[in-house]
């Protein structure tokens, strides 16, 4: 019954503690609850994102591409889902579109460390 009222932050911050202790199964859970909680679009594509970094740990390529595609429709800036999706891309043999996007960051963010490693 509490858990029907935790808040999405709450149950977000769940999520980041699951993801830490590479619980991914659990991370997701609570990501997928938050975005259930109808938060805001910023948080959404946050929740989507962190989802997507789950997904990718369990190698589910496509469900880690889907997240972050969502939540680039909702924030087209937002560096980690499109650096999320260009490892989605690469571990599904996409480079092209993976390098695209790493591209996209670099322009932004000349500095961004993990995409200079890439």
């Amino acid at each position: 019954m509490a858990k029907s009222v935790l808040s999405a932050d709450s149950l977000k911050e769940a999520g980041n503690v699951a993801f830490a202790s590479k619980k991914f199964y659990d991370a997701i859970e609570s990501y997928t609850r938050a975005l259930d909680k109808k938060p805001s679009d910023t948080m959404i594509a946050t929740l989507l994102s962190n989802r997507a970094a789950a997904f990718l740990n369990l190698n589910d390529y496509p469900k880690a591409l889907e997240d972050c595609n969502m939540a680039l429709e909702i924030d087209p800036g937002r560096d980690k889902a499109l650096f999320r999706r260009a490892q989605a891309y690469e571990s599904m043999g996409e480079s092209a579109k993976a390098f695209s996007d790493l591209k996209q960051i670099l322009h932004r963010d000349p500095t961004n460390r993990s995409v200079v490693a890439a």
